[in-house]
C-alpha cells in the first residue's frame, strides 16, 4: 500500500512542476487561415531602383500624370527609388517593346493609355496581345478636351458646328499619333457634330500642342494638364471634354452633355507590368499605388497638375472585367475608321 502511495505522490509531483513550468511558456500560435502553424511570409518589399517607362517625350500628359504620382507619395509607397523613362516614337509601340524585353522582376513598370493596349492590338500586326501583360491599376477617367488654338475658325462648340456645316473640308486636328486616344476621340466626337475632321499626328501631345499653338493645326485633342496653361494665357480655348466629365478642370460641356453620349470615348491610364512578373511584386505594385490614388492629401497634391483621381479600378476582377468590354468598344472603333494595318 505505501508503494502505491509513493507511486502516486511521485506522479504528481512531477505532474505540478510540468505544470508550473507551463506557466512560464508562450502558448503555441494557433493555426492560420490556411490551417498551418506557421508564420505568415514577409511583405514583398523591392529594395532595387524601379524605371516607370512612358512611351511619349516629356510634357504630355501621362508623362506629367506619371511624376504626379511620384511627387504625392509613390516613391515613399513603393519604398525605393523610382526613375521615369521617357520612350517616345512608334504609336507608344517602342516603349512597350521595351518594356517586353526588361526582366520579369516588377522593377519595369509601364504606363500609358488605355488606347495603347485596346486599339493597337487591333491596328497592327501582332505588337502584343492583352494576355502579354498584367494590369495593376488604372489611374482614374482621364480629362481629354478638344481645344481651338491662334488659327482656329471656331472658339464654340455651336460655332464649330456651322462652321462644319458651312466648310465640307472640315477642321485640321493635331494629335499624339493616329492610334493614340487623342486621335479616336476627336474624330469621333467631331463626325458625330458633323464636323470633318483631317487628322494630324505628332509624336506626342507636347508637340501636337506646340503645332496648334504655332498655327499648323487649327485644333487639338490633348488632356487639360497638356492644355490648361495656355487656355488659362489665353493663347487657346478650351471647347468640350471628348467624354462625360462635365466636372472638368477647365469648366467645358462633356461630349456626352453635349448631346452626344453615344460618341463619348472612355479613356483612362493604365498601370501594367509584363505577364510573367511574380504575384508578389505584383501585388505589392498594385498595394502602393492603390494607397496613393485613395489618399486626399496625394489627391489634392495631383489636382494642383490637373490630374483629377476619379473612378479609379483597382480590383483585379474588375479591371479584367473593364479591359475586356472596351477591348470590344474600341475595336468597332478601329474598325469603324479603317484604322487595321
Amino acid at each position: 500500500m505505501k508503494r502505491k502511495l509513493s507511486v502516486i505522490l511521485s506522479l504528481a509531483l512531477v505532474l505540478s512542476i510540468a505544470l508550473a513550468g507551463c506557466g512560464n511558456n508562450p502558448p503555441p500560435a494557433p493555426p492560420d487561415s490556411s490551417g498551418s502553424s506557421n508564420p505568415p511570409a514577409e511583405a514583398f518589399k523591392f529594395t532595387e531602383n524601379m524605371t516607370i517607362i512612358v512611351p511619349y517625350k516629356a510634357g504630355g500628359g501621362v508623362d506629367v500624370a506619371v511624376r504626379a504620382l511620384l511627387e504625392a507619395g509613390l516613391r515613399d509607397q513603393l519604398g525605393t527609388s523610382v526613375s521615369v523613362e521617357n520612350v517616345g516614337g512608334g504609336n507608344t509601340l517602342i516603349g512597350a517593346q521595351q518594356v517586353l524585353g526588361a526582366p520579369a522582376d516588377g522593377y519595369t513598370v509601364f504606363v500609358n493609355t488605355c488606347a495603347a493596349f485596346l486599339a493597337a492590338p487591333q491596328m497592327y500586326d501582332n505588337p502584343y496581345t492583352l494576355e502579354d501583360w498584367q494590369y495593376i491599376t488604372t489611374l482614374g477617367v482621364t480629362e481629354l478636351l478638344v481645344a481651338g488654338g491662334p488659327s482656329a475658325p471656331a472658339n464654340t462648340v455651336d460655332d464649330l458646328i456651322t462652321f462644319g456645316k458651312e466648310n465640307p473640308d472640315g477642321v485640321t486636328v493635331g494629335c499624339a499619333g493616329y492610334g493614340d486616344i487623342s486621335a479616336l476621340a476627336a474624330y469621333i466626337t467631331l463626325e458625330a457634330m458633323g464636323v470633318k475632321c483631317q487628322l494630324v499626328p505628332y509624336d506626342g501631345a507636347a508637340e501636337s500642342v506646340a503645332a496648334c499653338l504655332g498655327g499648323h493645326v487649327q485644333y487639338v485633342c490633348a488632356t487639360a494638364s497638356t492644355i490648361a496653361s495656355h487656355c488659362e494665357e489665353g493663347t487657346m480655348t478650351a471647347l468640350y471634354e471628348t467624354g462625360s466629365l462635365d466636372d472638368n478642370s477647365l469648366g467645358v460641356p462633356s461630349i456626352s452633355s453635349l448631346g452626344y453620349p453615344d460618341a463619348a470615348t472612355p479613356y483612362y491610364r493604365l498601370v501594367v507590368v509584363t505577364k510573367d512578373v511574380p504575384a508578389e511584386a505584383v501585388e505589392a505594385l498594385r498595394a502602393a499605388f492603390k494607397a496613393v490614388l485613395e489618399n486626399p492629401d496625394s489627391i489634392a497634391k495631383m489636382a494642383e497638375s490637373k490630374q483629377i483621381v476619379q473612378d479609379v479600378v483597382n480590383d483585379p476582377e474588375e479591371l479584367q472585367a473593364l479591359i475586356e468590354k472596351d477591348y470590344a468598344a474600341y475595336g468597332e472603333m478601329v474598325a469603324s475608321l479603317n484604322l487595321e494595318g
